[in-house]
């Protein structure tokens, strides 16, 4: 009886190629954990995906799936986390540039052009009331000495950041120990000028912000909405500061004296006070009174 070719078959060693894990998981779950940077979470998402449909095309020779599948998760996770980030970023510039930039670098650019009437009407009643005209025009010509005229404000969130960290310098000139900490009624921001960038804070009545819109509440940025003006201090890198008004955020009002300065000396008064120890008739005779 002839012999069968596979008498054996069941009793041979079946020899397995090692698995391997996909390099598109491990790159999607990488991309993943360091999804700080913002698109990251996008590429983890691609890569997971991607490595997924390669792993069921292996027939088992991949592996891998649990890591893409992490990878898949936070990538999306984190995305829409950044979209949202985006998302009210924009907001929070828009409402930023459209109700206090934009209208404190209008107010400047009015000033430049002496339109007094115009620059004014960003003011409030009660600051309009204490503000001359020539206390606006002494501030202009200050500032306009030093940094030249007003050419806008930054126009997006990036602009913004970037003219914080270059004009950041300027922020030491206000006092942390006058001014209040927390104050809800002042806004520093980088506004453009011909010479460079400075920090204009805007001091605004909070109390007026609604009157000025007939008693609705508007948001900043919103059709409508008008900021409030009671002061305008703008401070240079270089370590000047202009303000309309003398006002407690800043070190010292302009063109005040400084505080290291002596006062003058008082000459000493003789003492008048009688000792009682004293002999009478050793005192000074009083001065007769004219005739």
């Amino acid at each position: 009886m002839a012999s069968s070719n596979y008498a054996d078959f069941g009793d041979s060693e079946l020899v397995l190629v090692p698995q391997r894990t996909s390099i598109l998981a491990i790159f999607s779950l990488i991309f993943a954990l360091i999804c700080i940077i913002p698109g990251f979470g996008v590429l983890a998402t691609i890569f997971g995906i991607a490595a997924i449909v390669g792993i069921g095309g292996s027939k088992g020779r991949v592996g891998g799936t649990g890591l893409a599948a992490a990878g898949i998760i936070l990538g999306l996770l984190f995305s829409m986390v950044w979209v949202g980030i985006i998302y009210g970023g924009g907001k929070v510039a828009s409402m930023f540039v459209g109700g206090f930039a934009q209208p404190t670098a209008a107010t400047l650019m009015s000033l430049d052009k002496n339109e007094i009437a115009e620059a004014r009407a960003s003011f409030t009643a009660a600051a309009n009331a204490t503000i001359t005209d020539e206390e606006l025009i002494k501030f202009r010509d200050a500032y306009q000495a030093d940094l030249g005229v007003c050419k806008g404000s930054p126009t997006n969130l990036v602009e913004f950041i970037k003219g914080y960290q270059a004009s950041g310098n300027a922020l030491k000139g206000v006092n942390g120990s006058n001014g209040r900490p927390g104050r809800q009624d002042i806004v520093p921001m980088p506004i453009n000028f011909e010479k460079g960038q400075a920090i204009v804070i805007a001091v605004f009545d909070p109390k007026a912000m609604n009157s000025a819109q007939g008693g609705t509440v508007t948001v900043p940025g919103s059709p409508g909405f008008k900021l409030p003006l009671s002061n305008i201090i703008i401070l240079t890198t270089g370590g000047k500061h202009y303000s309309i008004k003398p006002d407690e955020l800043t070190a010292l009002p302009a063109g005040s004296a400084s505080p290291d300065a002596k006062a003058p000396a008082i000459e000493a008064q003789p003492d008048t006070t009688p000792d009682p120890d004293a002999d009478p008739t050793d005192a000074p005779s009083a001065p007769k009174p004219p005739k």
